[in-house]
């Protein structure tokens, strides 16, 4: 047997089995003790690199987003209060329905403000204006409907017309 039970170990194994006392007497100087704490120091340093987010903190009437568990959507609510269990907010809804959300569920919603006087001055390019479709000749497809219910709609580029 050779040295290597005895370093798993950290002791002398009773065997019958002959052992090299040089081999494992020279392994044995490795400080194990020292080698734990550095690997412990190495996995804590990579952990904290990405546990050290701050917590998103939320003020009473604050407009968010909220996640409907159901269907996976974001849907607009307002922040009522903070609750006393960690994390948790009490929302209401714009049906006026009140929920219980914790952080991971809650998103900021930033509304854009828009001046009327900045929008009446702005032109509008000619590709997005009516007139200049109303004389194009682009072909109008004709929808099929199957006995299923699908439209089928046929490519233009084959002139199908």
């Amino acid at each position: 047997m050779t040295g290597y039970p005895q370093l798993l170990m950290n002791r002398k194994l009773r065997s019958q089995l002959p052992t090299f006392i040089d081999e494992v007497t020279a392994k044995l100087n490795i400080n194990a003790y020292e080698q734990m704490i550095k690997n412990k120091q190495k996995q804590k340093n990579y952990f904290d690199k990405n546990s050290s987010k701050t917590e998103i903190q939320f003020n009473v009437g604050d407009k968010i987003y909220i996640q409907n568990y159901k269907n996976k959507f974001w849907e607009k609510g307002v922040v009522m209060e903070k609750l006393k269990s960690p994390r948790s907010y009490s929302v209401q809804l714009e049906n006026g329905t009140i929920l219980r959300r914790n952080v991971i569920n809650i998103r900021k919603r930033k509304e854009l403000e828009f001046n009327e006087e900045q929008t009446k001055n702005q032109t509008i390019p000619t590709i997005f204006k009516k007139e200049t479709y109303k004389n194009s000749k682009i072909p109008t497809p004709t929808t099929v409907i199957t006995k299923s219910g699908r439209t089928v709609k046929k490519p233009i580029r084959l002139n199908y017309v």
